[in-house]
């Protein structure tokens, strides 16, 4: 297939698969490790100390603080702008995607 009869990419395109791949490395960089007082596997910001927290607002709220953390670093090297778009469109979909996924993950 020549470039000329190749289907085009809008924009929006792209825009959607920079936010799925940021979102999917930021996810990769949340540390997840074993915890022996929940005997199930934990992301680091559900513990706070020896603490696993276990409400969903609680862990919504530390998902949003550590995925800024990680996203801050991934998006790094792009323009300002480009970078809180990017961030505004992930931000709220992620915290709610590692809460849930904490979630399923509870040991009952």
């Amino acid at each position: 297939m020549d470039m000329a009869s190749a289907p085009k990419i809008s924009s929006s395109d792209d825009s959607r698969n920079v936010i799925t791949a940021t979102m999917a490395k930021v996810v990769e960089g949340l540390d997840y490790e074993f915890h022996p007082l929940v005997n199930r596997t934990v992301c680091a910001f559900e513990v706070d100390g020896d603490f696993v927290h276990f409400d969903e607002h609680e862990i919504r709220n530390a998902a949003a603080c550590a995925i800024s953390g990680v996203m801050r670093d991934e998006l790094a090297g792009l323009p300002d702008q480009r970078a809180a778009t990017i961030e505004g469109a992930c931000q709220r979909q992620l915290a709610i995607f590692v809460a849930e996924q904490s979630r399923n993950n509870w040991a009952i």
